[in-house]
């Protein structure tokens, strides 16, 4: 796998495990049973490469994320309700309901 010639520098060899998704990339081989490329060669932009490891850097970001905010809202609940029982227990030692001040 090779990246494109750019001028002076030339082509630059690759392993398969660049391949990922984003990279816009040439191939030329042919179909296997299962409809699969066995590509006799593969080539890409230098650029692409760069775009598509930034696109996979922010994909993995949004997912580490989502779950960060998953937790903080998971916590969020239960604080919520550990005040609602406090809430209720301060009532009851108190002779009132919860969110209603006595006359004790």
């Amino acid at each position: 796998m090779t990246s494109h010639s750019r001028g002076l520098r030339g082509k630059k060899d690759y392993p398969v495990t660049y391949i990922m998704r984003g990279l816009r990339l040439q191939a030329q081989g042919r179909g296997d049973a299962d409809g699969n490329l066995v590509a006799d060669w593969v080539r890409f932009d230098e650029q692409d490469l760069r775009s598509a490891q930034a696109l996979e850097q922010t994909a993995e970001l949004a997912v580490d994320n989502e779950a960060r905010i998953a937790a903080a809202e998971a916590a969020a609940r239960r604080a919520e309700e550990n005040a609602r029982v406090m809430a209720g227990q301060i009532a009851e030692k108190h002779g009132g309901s919860p969110g209603r001040a006595s006359n004790g």
